[in-house]
């Protein structure tokens, strides 16, 4: 009951809060109760909401700016935390407790850096990502991998920063991390304030996102649908949300490329289109995977030989355009090995798996579950290749994983708690190198021509993110006269006898994007 009230009084002072009134009040009245409320809930015999009422607590008391009180709940609920995933009898019940419980690691991060404490908070933040990840993707482990803030630095250079995001349930906090640092810097804010407004931008963000992409539209309908036609206002407020600008005034002149970590919701957004245009971006699911990475790259690329799954044969429509870049692409990169429609079986696809490629190009659909991600899969003949399965792999020869995936179903609720993990994490977390997947329904033909101009680029002996990048601003700003002459010359060098369709591509200035 006292819970319950102090919670109550929580959002009763969160609604003062964003009206701009003093909400002090309210926070002294759900400490009281929360202070009745454990004076009842004694760990022997409610040590679950025990817990779940010291991270009430410790938020309330970080609202307040009372630290020591706050780090002092922090350390009891973090002992209470370990000894119940002590006594979990399996490994599901401690990734269970891990999932339910994802809010008092996540606001652990709070307590450290209103304490002063920068580095032990983003190597806490690290910490959690990494377990998430093995946890998700394997198995339970009591122990993981997880890299020091000076190991982390290795990562940069003169010319390149790491921008890492945290997202608790009060806070959105970035870490910049740059050569030569000593200490990451962290982007002061508002934290109550600016989490309530990511948290309310999600909401509309994902409420229209799945209505669009959960419906068979006609080329018209998807283009007044809301969540088109709100595109460019909503980035431009998630922008500001984010604090962009503020990060790139505390980047060094000499930056030029930027290494992107995300938090939860954040993989699903496209922030690399936030920077300025002579940076290149990339993406990693956490600095560990990046620091294994760094040690498997130091030999020169290579993107020779390519595996070819060409748009498999399942219950969904065939995708003509998907073909024909599979096609173009094997041409550009040779030798290639492809596998068609109908032989896209699981066993055929994991046996070539196996094989020393350098390069994978998958076009077809794929599902993402956020349910339970390990379960998210590409669709082969004969079922799915899931997540789960990919990660087990040692796909450490494949300097390039391509997936140009349609994407047909997104099972589960809305909002992230613990860690995103899809398939560009389980293709990373096998050994590839470098993965290029998108984030939503784009026009079938625009991503053909992007993929084909990316390669192109990349044969040019770009990194795969100068390359991409380049490709996307081509694709934007290319004229129609350009794109023919460009298709015209690319038939002619191809030589691959299609038919090709001389119309302009609709563009979509965000392709980290799903074609479908």
């Amino acid at each position: 009951m006292q819970r319950a009230l102090g919670q109550a009084h929580i959002g009763r002072g969160k609604l003062e809060q964003i009206s701009g009134y003093e909400p002090s009040l309210y926070w002294k009245k759900a400490l009281h109760c929360f202070d009745l409320a454990l004076s009842v809930l004694s760990v022997e015999a409610f040590p679950e909401l025990r817990l779940e009422t010291l991270q009430l607590m410790i938020r309330v008391l970080l609202a307040q700016g009372d630290n020591m009180t706050a780090q002092s709940h922090r350390k009891e609920g973090a002992k209470l935390l370990q000894t119940l995933l002590n006594q979990a009898l399996t490994a599901l019940q401690k990734q269970q407790l891990e999932a339910k419980f994802s809010g008092f690691s996540q606001i652990e991060i709070d307590v450290w850096l209103q304490s002063g404490e920068s580095i032990t908070a983003l190597e806490t933040a690290e910490r959690y990502k990494n377990r998430c990840l093995t946890w998700i993707l394997e198995a339970w482990k009591e122990t993981v991998i997880s890299p020091s803030h000076d190991i982390m630095q290795s990562l940069c250079t003169p010319d390149t920063a790491i921008i890492y995001w945290h997202l608790s349930p009060d806070s959105l906090t970035t870490f910049i991390l740059i050569d030569g640092s000593n200490i990451p810097k962290v982007l002061p804010s508002n934290r109550t304030t600016q989490a309530q407004q990511l948290a309310i931008w999600l909401q509309d963000w994902n409420k229209d996102y799945r209505d669009y992409a959960s419906q068979k539209l006609t080329q018209t309908e998807s283009e007044n649908h809301p969540w088109r036609q709100n595109l460019q206002s909503r980035f431009t407020c998630l922008k500001e949300i984010s604090q962009v600008e503020t990060i790139c005034q505390n980047l060094p002149a000499t930056i030029q490329n930027l290494i992107l970590i995300p938090h939860r919701d954040l993989h699903l957004l496209p922030l690399h289109t936030f920077f300025p245009d002579h940076i290149s971006c990339t993406y990693l699911p956490s600095a560990q995977i990046g620091l294994t990475l760094q040690k498997r790259s130091s030999q020169p690329p290579t993107y020779t030989p390519l595996l070819s799954i060409e748009d498999p044969a399942t219950n969904q429509p065939p995708m003509p355009f998907a073909q024909l870049e599979s096609a173009i692409v094997r041409h550009l990169v040779n030798p290639s090995t492809p596998i068609g429609r109908e032989q896209a079986t699981t066993a055929t696809v994991l046996h070539n798996l196996q094989q020393p490629f350098a390069t994978l190009h998958f076009t077809g659909h794929s599902a993402y579950n956020a349910r339970i991600p390990k379960a998210s899969a590409l669709a082969l003949v004969d079922g799915l290749l899931t997540a789960e399965t990919i990660a087990q792999q040692d796909l450490s020869s494949y300097r390039l994983i391509i997936l140009s995936a349609c994407e047909t179903a997104l099972t589960g609720n809305d909002d992230i708690r613990t860690e995103y993990v899809g398939l560009a994490s389980a293709f990373l977390k096998a050994g590839a190198t470098n993965v290029l997947n998108t984030l939503w329904p784009v026009d079938e033909i625009s991503s053909c021509w992007l993929i084909v101009y990316f390669y192109q680029q990349l044969l040019q002996n770009q990194s795969p993110a100068t390359a991409l990048h380049n490709a996307q601003q081509w694709l934007k700003s290319v004229t129609t006269k350009d794109l023919i002459q460009w298709i015209e010359q690319l038939s002619q060098d191809s030589n691959l006898g299609y038919r090709w369709q001389k119309r302009t591509p609709s563009r979509d200035s965000n392709l980290k994007g799903k074609k479908g």
